[in-house]
């Protein structure tokens, strides 16, 4: 017999064996009395040691566990473990619910009923007693903070303390705040912690960072320190409240070899030996870890309004406290080239709410751009700097400085506005070489005139008779078309094998690969830039623009063209003997595209439809151009 087969078939009667037996049992199981009962692994407890409850369900599964709450104790749930077992006949089904219970106070406490509903019917398991005895230490904690904490539940509260710190509390709106959220741990073996949540009803909130770990001490004890810092920003005048705030704990809890009352070891020499072994247990003992949740009261701010008295005209909202810098390069330049203003604002405060700084002084016979901003945080702290870059156009030599700049702010420390300025900056404008003439607008238009059509000549009348009936043209065999019809299959084989000839040519020279659909990428590339301009994107239409130059330089001439610059591009077309009056159009063509990026959308607009069709005529132009 075939022992593979053989051990198929044991396993087929076996599995019916099985499913036969419980099919017979079914009634026994169902006839079992449903009972409900709570106990504890020992009912001498201490102080920050945990101890095991079990809720027990005989005569059902499938029993969700029920909520337990117990006053003077720390209640997290284990799991379940469900049971089946068949004793002459009879077949027995439980599940049983683990939770363990950590001692937070000292006392007699008794564990209250616990409803379950099993079937439609609610079952109550019998009360259960407990007595908790002070620690002289929580979790490790020293003997001398249990003696001043006064009882077991300041020793448990002291172990770990939440507490939220300002630097001040009588502050004004949108100033920023320094908040610190900090956890004080004394002895505890912590494992885990959660990040704090901070409620913050009218206040703004930045990030919580990670924490940083320092040791203090406290009243004469030692703490590791855990902080929490970030910054909250009052958003409305008044008394404000910040908080409270949370967080959750894992710690590490060691429970010890007791036995319970009235139990069988009492009597045994060994266990009685061992049983109360501080250093025993602490060997021994199970380590089990625990989540408790601390929590730290709120703390009320004072917000007071900004005042009015003695707010600048050029006030714009910024809070804290700041320096300026500013350069302006280049010094020296022609009339319509631009120059580029850069202002540092660096200090402490809210940045959120800082503009560019006002140009104080007559900018009539300046073209200005709007400022672009790029912010710096600092390290550490909540100060920091902001940089914006503005472009100015001075349009005549009567230009001979660039405006002073003002920057108005509120110090909160002081409790008053204040202005920083900058100087004017002395500029040389020279006369342009060549300056362009500016477009005429509002010049009268003249509609288009259109012969006029005598009535009645475009009429046709119908014949009544059709007349004589001539053959109109020649045969199809007497036709021109026949002719090129009868010539096609010959053109066909000579256009093959003529891109076969320019395939192997493309594929033996990748630079006339490149060079071949230079001007069609490029257009494509100006067809983007025509989108870009229809959806109201004049300074992404300039970027596009760049771009088609730069492709079609770098494809048709094999220059890596996508990082050069305008200046760097005019270099690289002098050597190639491209006539001068390409290369300075296609200059032109750069300075515009450079000056645009620092243009607001309504200024870059204005020459975008300009600079498209120049675009496309220079790059034809210089296609048919057959240098290098």
């Amino acid at each position: 017999m075939n022992p593979t087969r053989y051990h198929g078939r044991s396993k087929v009667v076996a599995h019916a064996i099985v499913v036969a037996s419980v099919a017979m049992l079914a009634p026994a199981a169902s006839a079992q009395p449903v009972h409900a009962a709570a106990a504890i692994s020992d009912q001498q407890a201490v102080v920050g040691e945990p101890i095991e409850l079990t809720i027990t369900i005989d005569g059902a599964q499938n029993i969700p566990p029920p909520e337990v709450r117990v006053e003077g104790f720390t209640v997290a749930y284990v799991g379940p473990a469900t049971s089946v077992s068949i004793v002459n006949g009879q077949m027995a089904v439980s599940v049983t619910h683990h939770y363990t219970l950590l001692p937070t106070k000292a006392g007699h406490w008794t564990i209250p009923p616990i409803s379950l509903q099993v079937d439609g019917k609610t079952l109550q398991t019998d009360p259960v007693s407990v007595d908790v005895a002070a620690s002289s230490s929580v979790a490790g904690a020293s003997p001398t903070s249990a003696a001043e904490s006064g009882s077991a539940s300041g020793q448990l509260a002291q172990a770990l303390q939440l507490q939220i710190a300002l630097d001040r509390t009588k502050v004004y709106v949108n100033e920023p705040v320094p908040a610190r959220i900090q956890l004080l741990v004394g002895g505890a073996s912590l494992r885990q912690i959660e990040m704090p949540k901070l409620e913050a009803d009218g206040f703004l909130v930045k990030p919580i960072g990670q924490p940083t770990q320092s040791p203090v001490i406290v009243n004469g004890i030692s703490y590791t320190l855990l902080e929490f810092a970030t910054t909250v920003i009052p958003t409305r005048p008044g008394r404000l409240t910040l908080g409270p705030a949370s967080m959750t704990c894992q710690i590490a809890a060691r429970s010890r070899r007791r036995p319970g009352r009235g139990s069988a070891s009492d009597s045994d020499p060994i266990e009685q030996f061992f049983g109360d072994n501080s250093l025993f247990d602490e060997m021994f003992g199970e380590t089990r870890l625990m989540s408790v949740p601390v929590r730290a009261d709120a703390v009320q701010l004072e917000v007071l309004p900004l005042p009015t008295e003695g707010r600048p005209a050029d006030f714009r909202g910024a809070i804290g406290r700041f320096t300026m810098q500013r350069t302006v390069v280049p010094d020296r330049v022609k009339a319509g080239e631009p120059v580029t203003v850069t202002t540092t604002v660096q200090g402490e405060g809210n940045f959120d709410s800082l503009s560019a700084p006002t140009l104080a002084g007559d900018v009539s016979h300046f073209k200005v751009y709007d400022p672009k901003s790029r912010h710096e945080d600092a390290p550490t702290g909540h100060s920091g700097k902001t940089t914006f870059e503005q472009v100015l156009i001075p349009l005549d030599t009567s230009v001979t400085a660039v405006p002073e700049a003002r920057l108005s702010f509120f110090d909160p420390l002081a409790g008053k506005y204040r202005t920083e300025t900058a100087p004017p900056a002395p500029i040389t404008v020279e006369p342009a070489a060549n300056p362009e003439p500016s477009p005429i607008i509002g010049q009268p238009f003249s509609a288009p005139s259109h012969p006029s059509t005598p009535i009645g000549r475009d009429l046709a009348y119908i014949k009544e008779r059709p007349g004589r009936v001539l053959r109109v043209g020649r045969a199809w065999h007497e036709r021109s078309t026949w002719v090129w019809l009868s010539l096609l299959p010959i053109g066909l084989l000579v256009g093959n094998e003529a891109w076969r000839r320019r395939r192997q040519q493309v594929v033996g020279d990748p630079r006339a690969a490149r060079a071949s659909g230079a001007l069609k990428r490029a257009l494509a590339q100006c067809q983007e830039a025509q989108r870009a301009r229809e959806a109201g994107k004049a300074r992404e239409a300039y970027a596009e623009v760049f771009r088609a130059i730069q492709r079609y330089i770098g494809d048709r001439f094999g220059y890596h063209a996508e990082g050069m610059t305008a200046a760097e591009l005019h270099q690289a077309l002098e050597p190639l003997g491209v006539p001068d009056e390409l290369v300075q159009e296609l200059a032109e063509l750069c300075r515009r595209c450079d000056v645009a990026r620092f243009a607001s959308e309504s200024t870059a607009a204005e020459q975008i439809d300009d600079t498209l069709q120049r675009t496309q005529a220079v790059l034809k132009r210089l296609d048919r151009w057959k240098g290098k």
